[in-house]
């Protein structure tokens, strides 16, 4: 059984023009850039072992010279 990781906050952005210099709004802005840079969790449908497989057969791909020149 797949384990599904806990999805993120969703942060409504409440900050406009007439709020943006209250002191309140840095802080909101501070936890919607951590949510961002946290970015989404792995997804669980791919397994290790095929994501590795794939990889392997991009690379080799995009490694191959015909690959290039194909028309």
């Amino acid at each position: 059984d797949a384990v599904v990781p806990e999805q993120p906050k969703v942060i409504r952005d409440p900050i406009s023009w007439s709020n943006h210099l209250h002191p309140h709004a840095t802080e909101i802005k501070q936890q919607i850039e951590a949510v961002v840079r946290a970015g989404d969790p792995p997804s669980v449908r791919l397994k290790t072992e095929w994501r590795l497989r794939a990889e392997d057969a991009l690379w080799v791909l995009l490694n191959c010279p015909e690959f290039a020149f194909v028309p």
